[in-house]
């Protein structure tokens, strides 16, 4: 596919709050600094996709007015030793309001293909029950722009949040978002695309359906107000140190360079390290074990698949885990299920006494006490 750029700019909230405003993200926050990118795509049939994608571009502005904080500038925030929980080493902080924010990156591309070419539609992947993705990611997002600490350094003037908008042909368009992950986790993403296709929806329409939308909460330190003991103090509790350590979750030290590390990762594992000597030697003596290495074979290729499960077969695999004491959903029971199937695939390569683990991570609004509101926009691990 020969893709060709349109547009490329950087767009900003159509208003500004009068002064520069920079807040600490949350403690969670600063554990997903390292992770990929949040991000989606989206695909439409549209007869008149020109006409759409205008509209496109004035409604997200308009839909960034309530995240003023996705334009400004990604960045650690001052440390300070024996300072307060916001200023440890390496807390993200982003700052907005200024007219040096580096703004959104907006892309506009057009490719030689149709909606139906890129990916087939749901009903035809549904009777498949298999689809084999040959699906152009790189097409539908193509900015070569780094993301702001995307080695765990550098930020300025890097964007936190990418938008590729993708003509396909002249019968669709795809929407693409990519987000650096200390701003938004999915459940934020889908909060943002729900208020954007809301404002953009209403202008078609002539109507306001949008004031009925809550509206984001945007305040890091709620999460933060939740954890248990004193998050202020210079040394933790160790009574809360021991009942974090008792849950079944897997602590590596990403520190751990022996043999099996990918050399890609060594600048940002570098990076992630205090310079000063005596915040690194407290910080090593935190107890972790080191990542399985071994078990990662970065040379093969990876095959994408999608899998179509029915209801039917979901709510089987349901009933097959009631035995158990625990309240078993339908999305435990397929992960199990799809989890159990990867461990015999690759059981010829494990050792009779090898352990295998799943990890995952769960959303957080909902656990903690009392429970954050449903648009609360953060990371928050769902």
């Amino acid at each position: 596919m020969e893709a060709k750029i349109l547009e490329t700019s950087r767009l900003h909230p159509s208003s500004r709050s009068q002064s520069p405003i920079s807040t600490v993200l949350s403690i969670l926050d600063a554990t997903v600094v390292r992770f990929a990118p949040t991000g989606a795509i989206w695909i439409f049939d549209n007869d008149s996709p020109t006409e759409i994608v205008r509209n496109l571009k004035g409604s997200f502005i308009k839909a960034l007015e309530a995240f003023p904080q996705w334009a400004g500038q990604l960045q650690w925030a001052p440390f300070r030793d024996n300072g307060s929980h916001g200023e440890r080493f390496n807390r993200p902080m982003i700052t907005y309001g200024l007219d040096s924010d580096p703004g959104v990156e907006w892309n506009v591309v057009q490719l030689d293909s149709s909606p139906a070419s890129v990916a087939p539609e749901p009903a035809e992947r549904a009777s498949n029950e298999l689809w084999i993705e040959n699906f152009p990611q790189s097409d539908l997002m193509i900015s070569s722009t780094k993301m702001a600490l995307y080695d765990l350094d550098t930020f300025q003037g890097l964007p936190s949040m990418i938008v590729q908008i993708t003509f396909l042909g002249d019968s669709g368009f795809a929407v693409a978002v990519k987000m650096a992950h200390p701003l938004a986790d999915a459940h934020t993403l889908m909060l943002f695309m729900r208020r954007w296709a809301s404002i953009c929806r209403d202008e078609l329409t002539k109507q306001d359906l949008t004031k009925d939308l809550a509206y984001p909460v945007f305040e890091p330190n709620l999460l933060d107000s939740r954890a248990a003991g004193d998050i202020d103090a210079p040394d933790g509790d160790l009574e809360l140190i021991s009942k974090a350590r008792s849950l079944p979750l897997h602590r590596h030290d990403w520190w751990d360079t022996t043999a099996g590390n990918l050399a890609a990762l060594t600048p940002s594992t570098l990076n992630s390290k205090p310079k000063d000597v005596a915040l690194l030697q407290k910080a090593m003596m935190s107890p972790a074990c080191p990542p399985p290495w071994e078990t990662w074979d970065f040379s093969k290729s990876v095959t994408t698949a999608l899998i179509h499960f029915t209801g039917d077969e979901l709510e089987r695999l349901k009933k097959s885990a009631t035995g158990t004491t625990a309240r078993v959903s339908r999305l435990d029971a397929l992960l199990a299920h799809i989890w159990a199937a990867i461990s015999r695939a690759r059981s010829p390569l494990l050792q009779n006494d090898d352990e295998v683990f799943l990890d995952f991570t769960i959303g957080v609004r909902g656990r903690v006490s009392p429970a954050l509101p449903d648009a609360f926009v953060d990371t928050d691990m769902p």
